[in-house]
Parts: structure tokens; sequence; C-alpha cells
């Protein structure tokens, strides 16, 4: 069994994508938040500093290109990893970077694939 004092925040328009994510994270020990759109997910990010945000880009009132700059402007939390999650082209992903995302995953996302990079910056460790 792993744990881990990482806590992530999952930001995510679609309820279903927040479920599967929540459950994925969780299950590997991860204590997971979640925001159900840009605004929201701002204000959680001041109150809980999440250890890694993991963030949709298309969602109905602050994309997450703009959320990314956002947090990246606040000195309190401008040095929390951000992976963008996105279904866009490579046009729009190098507009994630530029707007200060640490990287970008792809939709529909490979479930290993994400969890070896949510373990890139959360390790787990072995419960004895």
């Amino acid at each position: 069994m792993f744990i881990s004092n990482y806590q992530i925040l999952v930001v995510d328009d679609i309820p279903d994508n927040v479920f599967l994510l929540q459950m994925l994270l969780e299950a590997e020990g991860y204590e997971v938040e979640t925001a159900p759109d840009g605004s929201t997910a701002l204000q959680k990010v001041k109150e809980i500093q999440p250890n890694l945000i993991l963030l949709d880009v298309m969602m109905p009132d602050l994309s997450g290109f703009e959320v990314t700059r956002r947090i990246r402007e606040d000195e309190a939390v401008s040095d929390i990893p951000i992976v963008l999650l996105t279904a866009h082209d490579e046009a729009s992903l190098n507009e994630g970077l530029e707007a200060g995302a640490n990287e970008f995953l792809r939709k529909p996302l490979e479930c290993d694939r994400l969890l070896e990079r949510v373990k890139a910056y959360c390790p787990s460790v072995i419960a004895s």
C-alpha cells in the first residue's frame, strides 16, 4: 500500500472526469481536492496550497490558461506545479506552457502516464 502526504487539486467542469481522477489518485494514497471551475480553483489554491494542480484547459468561466497565469502571478502560490489536461493541438499547448504550466497531458488520459507524471511531482512511499 502506498501512503502520501501530498494534496492534489483536480480542476475540471465535467463531473465524470473529476470522479475518475479522484478515484485513481485516492487509490494511490493521495489526498484529492476538487474544483468545478477556474474561479473555484483559484480560491482553493489559496486556501489549501496543494502540492500539485491537475487543470483542465477548457472550462466555462476561466480557461486553464487564465487560471495558470493568475496562479503564476500570485507569489504565495506561484511555485505549485501545474499539469494541464487537454485535447487541444500543439499551438494551444504552447500557450499553456507560456502561461506557466509545468507540462501537459493529452486527453483522453492514459492512467499509467498520468500516475507517472503525478509521482514525479508527488512521490509515494510504501507503508510499512
